[in-house]
Formats: C-alpha cells, structure tokens, sequence
C-alpha cells in the first residue's frame, strides 16, 4: 500500500512538472492596456517598444530558421478580428496595422510565407 502511494505521488509530480514545463506562445488573457496603445507612432523604435510591451487579449508568433528572408512573425490583436502583425525579414522589422486574424492564419499556415508576406500583407496592409 505504502509503494502504490508512492508510486502514484512520483506519477502525479511528472505530470505537473511535463505540464508546467510546456512552452506556449499564445495569450488568451483579458486585455489591460492594448486599447490604449497609441495608434500613431513617431517612429518604428517606438512602435515595437509599445507593441511588444503592451498587453493585448490574443498574441501569437512563429520563427522560420533560415540565414535570409522571414525569420519571423508576431500578431499581437486586442479583439480577436485584427491586430498587429510584426515581421521580421533579414536584419529589419516592418509593421502593418489592422491585419485580419484569417490573414495571419493564412501566413503561419502556408508553406510559402513569403510569398503570402509579398502578395497579400504588403499589398492588403499599410506599413507603420
């Protein structure tokens, strides 16, 4: 009796440790400041500065290894329907505001996001 209690303490402590271990890169928390981001930057410095140290009801990311092109992708939304979407493509970052969320699945989806970043986002999108 005193092993099978045992036992089952060392099973229940791996499972919260693998639990707490997990990484996740989205958010679902309620909102505390992204409303009250301001919408017009002074400069692109400042508008990742305050992008990325907001707190906004859905965020969401993805990394692409590679030594050129998109290397990665950060859509940051207050509402859940559309948001900021930050890429960052060889050694710069660009900015577009108000991307739809179906646009941002259809970015982290695809197996061409470049060509999704050059016929969609660039076009669809104004860059901040």
């Amino acid at each position: 009796m005193l092993q099978a209690k045992f036992l089952l303490s060392i099973l229940l402590s791996g499972i919260i440790l693998s639990v707490l271990g997990q990484e996740k890169n989205f958010n679902t928390e309620p909102s505390v400041s992204c409303e009250e981001l301001n919408s017009s930057f002074g400069s692109l410095s400042e508008a990742l500065t305050q992008i990325t140290q907001s707190q906004f009801r859905f965020t969401e990311s993805f990394k692409i290894r590679r030594k050129n092109g998109l290397k990665s992708g950060d859509f940051y939304s207050c509402d859940n329907e559309k948001g900021y979407l930050i890429i960052h493509i060889d050694d710069k970052f660009e900015i577009y505001r108000e991307v739809i969320i179906k646009d941002w699945q259809d970015l982290i989806s695809s197996n061409d996001p470049d060509n999704v970043i050059e016929s969609l986002i660039a076009t669809k999108y104004i860059k901040i």
